[in-house]
């Protein structure tokens, strides 16, 4: 959250009548464009006054206007590590959950298979779990393993393989 904070004091040497009432004009109400005050887009505005009276002299009086904003963060392009667990699959074998481990994962994050979406669990921002469908491993191949993260900001991750049926090499 940002807050932006414009702040006016006025000296004053009147003298006040009871139950009189005290102005304080913002500074942006003053000169040719008589602006009324305004936050930047997107914000809540707020405004205390103050005044130290004393003996019906009016001594000091203080504005602020306060906006208040909710500033958006952009989610990040996640990053992804091997091994990936399991690192390899069995063709013929049942669905599975394969677990990444990287940085950057965020709600909403999900796996893609080849470029297709597989159903993902975000553990936290470090490592997530998704279902790989039997038919994803039914027969020797590899697969572009990637992770993506919604907007604002977001993206796609680097790409690790997934091999099924291969064997590692010795």
């Amino acid at each position: 959250m940002q807050i932006y904070a414009h702040l006016t004091t006025h000296q004053f040497g009147e003298k006040l009548r009871p139950r009189s009432a005290i102005v304080f004009p913002h500074p942006l109400e003053s000169g040719p464009e008589k602006r009324q005050p305004t936050c930047p887009g997107g914000t809540a505005m707020s405004s205390r006054a103050h005044a130290l009276i004393v003996n019906g002299l009016l001594l000091t009086a203080v504005s602020l206007l306060l906006c208040t904003a909710v500033v958006a963060q952009n989610n990040p392009v996640p990053l992804i590590y091997q091994p990936l667990t399991p690192d390899r699959g069995q063709p013929g074998g049942d669905k599975f959950a394969l677990t990444v481990y990287g940085t950057g994962f965020v709600s909403g994050a999900v796996l893609n298979w080849n470029g297709s979406p597989r159903i993902t669990v975000v553990v936290d921002s470090t490592h997530l779990h998704a279902q790989i469908n039997a038919s994803d491993v039914a027969t020797t191949s590899t697969a572009a393993i990637t992770v993506s993260n919604p907007s604002p900001g977001g993206g796609t991750s680097n790409v690790i393989f997934f091999r099924s049926g291969i064997k590692p090499v010795s």
